[in-house]
């Protein structure tokens, strides 16, 4: 076996330099993700063997600068403050190289040992821009290598100077060294925060002075200028995003639904192949109505969310996300927030978990609480099989227009709480809505299956941990005290679903199996379906001829706006309490969600069932 030594390797950038794209690229499927110590940001990191050597790749937060404001700039902050990486990889989009190379000057006046890796060269050669790169590279006293992120091109020739230039820093005893241009820079600056501060004003000067010799740009970026004069434009912009929403919705619903029934059947073979098999009673009982009917039940929707995903990445890729959110800016200051709330918003379609931890971006702490408080009425990704479940059973003509509804809704109370909390609570501090725009890229078809796996691995490590347990004990009640019928009323469960029942009967989902799925769906969303697979021992495909018994349409309608808005799963929950570091705040919005969710099930079945739904 190969020994490997392990070199640090620390990953920062601009945000839209492919810095994502070179971290899928260099660790692929080791990529780990957890949190900073501490912190609710994204830590992720990989390890890789190269050449003998065991690369281990940090990935600092995504900045424009490495002064301590935001929550990211922090984390980086702190982390190259205290810690000695053998190197340090610097993202560049050579399109917007001085911009970019702002941050360069702030890491080489802390003495990193500096690779710089310019990306996006192919697209900088068809706008025109020609960079001298040897030439650069000596002006900067820096190595510098070509690479195309997002296809992996000229991968290794990076790691090769990474395992170069850290055994050139072991062999040589090489200590953090500050080039002769930025000591000059810094001896002619007087007023630091800092000692590795730089004046914007001058490292901006010295940027220019260095780069245009050996920087040419001889056309703009035209095709991004025309694309965004239709989809920017204020008659256009509005009706294109909500087509593009409803198309990948349908979409995704269209798609998936083969699928589902695909997965789907194979568990009910697997259940009828068990049957066969003569086991006894309650081992057979647990694999067909514990294991199969709930876990399969969930595990079925996976193509749904990976199809989602998918979706969600060629926007984002393509530079339209960005641009949504610069669109959204204009109706967000309406109700008293600004754009940036709306990326948590639309990462809360993915999961609520890492959409509230992003609003660590937000600097106005109104405002920040806000996006805090309204994200759980953003449908995540747990939501969507529910929806999807019923919508297919209740409304099989127009399930997509369903999901849509149930999705627009959600924005919408969305919106209005911000508006109503904006007047309640203190503060009056806005925050200017800033962001660069990408041009628009071709999506490459490596990172956006990447990304949507990504994601699908998520769901299916819930579905192998949380989901599993819920179902365990979810049979466990079901099938205690032993002698009754598997999910009867006379078991534990049932008794415990009769008592709650009542308070949900005026809602038009009175039966006790829909309480019971309700408050284990508080563990995570997806286990609403495994609960009722589990206490009807049948697979989705199964509980479409099931629920209708239970349930009218008015009443799926209502039970789908409980599951909408009311309680945020654990995970969420946890998240909640650890941003806003008050449990007053958090019991708060749980009792507020419940009971607006309470409300408008209410009024949607008495009203409907008075117009005669």
């Amino acid at each position: 076996m190969e020994k490997c030594r392990e070199i640090t390797a620390v990953l920062i950038g601009n945000p839209n330099t492919g810095k994502t794209s070179l971290l899928n690229s260099l660790t692929g499927m080791s990529l780990h993700v957890g949190n900073w110590p501490g912190k609710t940001v994204e830590k992720k990191e990989g390890r890789i063997c190269f050449q003998g050597k065991k690369i281990k790749i940090i990935d600092l937060p995504g900045t424009y600068s490495i002064a301590p404001y935001s929550e990211e700039e922090k984390i980086s902050h702190i982390y190259l403050m205290t810690q000695k990486p053998d190197v340090v990889i610097q993202t560049i989009d050579v399109n917007a190289l001085e911009r970019n190379l702002l941050m360069t000057m702030e890491l080489l006046a802390l003495g990193k040992h500096l690779i710089l890796a310019f990306n996006f060269n192919k697209e900088a050669k068809r706008r025109g821009i020609q960079v001298n790169i040897p030439k650069l590279s000596a002006e900067l006293q820096l190595p510098i290598i070509r690479i195309e992120a997002h296809t992996g091109e000229n991968i290794d020739a990076l790691l090769e100077e990474v395992v170069r230039y850290s055994d050139q820093k072991k062999e040589e005893g090489l200590e953090e060294k500050i080039p002769d241009y930025i000591l000059n820079l810094k001896k002619q600056n007087q007023a630091y925060l800092y000692d590795d501060e730089l004046t914007h004003a001058r490292a901006i000067k010295l940027i220019q002075t260095k780069v245009a010799p050996y920087y040419k740009a001889t056309r703009s970026n035209q095709k991004t200028d025309r694309i965004d004069a239709f989809v920017l434009n204020k008659y256009t912009a509005f009706p294109l995003f909500f087509l593009v929403m409803f198309l990948i919705f349908k979409t995704t619903f269209t798609v998936s639904t083969p699928l589902i029934e695909m997965v789907d059947g194979f568990f009910t073979l697997l259940g009828k192949g068990i049957t066969h098999l003569g086991l006894p009673s309650v081992l057979s009982s647990f694999l067909i109505e514990g294991i199969i009917g709930g876990l399969g039940s969930v595990i079925s929707f996976a193509p749904l969310i990976f199809i989602l995903f998918f979706f969600i990445a060629l926007l984002e890729d393509s530079g339209y996300l960005g641009r949504s959110v610069i669109l959204m800016d204009r109706i967000f200051h309406r109700f008293g927030i600004s754009g940036r709330s709306f990326i948590p918003m639309i990462l809360g379609f993915g999961c609520n978990v890492p959409a509230i931890m992003a609003t660590r971006t937000i600097k106005a702490q109104r405002e920040r609480l806000i996006a805090i408080f309204t994200n759980s009425f953003m449908s995540c990704g747990a939501r969507l099989p529910v929806y999807l479940l019923f919508a297919g059973i209740f409304f099989p003509k127009n399930p997509g227009a369903v999901v849509m509804l149930l999705y627009a809704t959600g924005v919408v109370i969305a919106f209005v709480v911000s508006s109503i909390l904006a007047k309640l609570l203190k503060g009056h501090e806005e925050e200017t809505m800033i962001m660069e725009l990408p041009p628009y890229r071709l999506p490459t078809a490596n990172n956006v299956l990447r990304n949507a796996w990504f994601h699908t691995k998520g769901f299916l490590r819930k579905a192998g941990t949380i989901i599993f347990g819920s179902v365990l004990i979810i049979w466990v009640l079901a099938s205690l005290p032993w002698g009754v019928e598997y999910g009867s009323e006379n078991s534990l469960i049932g008794a415990f679903g009769k008592t709650i029942a009542p308070y949900f009967k005026p809602l038009g989902f009175g039966h006790w199996t829909f309480a019971v799925a309700l408050i284990f769906g508080v563990v995570a969303k997806e286990v609403i379906i495994g609960t009722l697979g589990t206490l009807y021992g049948v697979g989705s495909e199964a509980l479409a001829l099931v629920l209708p018994h239970h349930l009218s349409p008015l009443g799926a309608i209502s039970f789908l706006f409980f599951v909408l808005l009311y309680l945020p799963c654990l995970a969420t929950i946890a998240v909640i309490k650890k941003e806003t570091n008050s449990l007053k705040s958090t019991v708060l919005q749980l009792l507020a969600t419940f009971s607006l969710a309470w409300v408008i099930s209410f009024l949607i079945y008495n009203i409907g069932s008075k117009l005669g739904f």
